[in-house]
């Protein structure tokens, strides 16, 4: 089972306090189930994604943008910025992610929080 959190269910995220209260209980899920089934022949897991390129970031943009008094640009650019690489993360690299826990290989890999976040500490 993968279950998907967030970078905020791993750090909290400032002005967020409901969001990263969510994502924390996901990951607290995966941990409490992987605990009760440990003995069983199935993992449980949480991709915890930093900013991904996707709808949720141009809905995020003109949020910001409209409560910073900032361009679009300037607010894409602070979520950018908090990867250390530069860049948004892509959907394929979290589908990735996804597909090595399912993979061979991945059996010991459970109740684990999988942190695809660019680099950020």
């Amino acid at each position: 089972m993968i279950a998907v959190s967030s970078i905020a269910g791993v750090r909290g995220l400032k002005g967020a306090h409901a969001y990263s209260a969510s994502k924390h209980g996901v990951i607290g899920m995966i941990r409490a189930l992987s605990a009760d089934h440990a003995k069983m022949p199935v993992t449980f897991n949480a991709i915890c994604p930093g900013y991904v390129d996707t709808d949720i970031i141009t809905r995020n943009t003109e949020s910001i943008s409209e409560r910073a008094q900032m361009s679009q640009e300037a607010a894409r650019a602070l979520m950018v910025d908090l990867n250390p690489h530069g860049r948004l993360i892509t959907a394929d690299e979290v589908a990735s992610a996804a597909l090595w826990i399912c993979g061979p290989g991945s059996d010991s890999y459970d109740g684990q929080a999988m942190e695809i976040s660019g680099g950020q500490p």
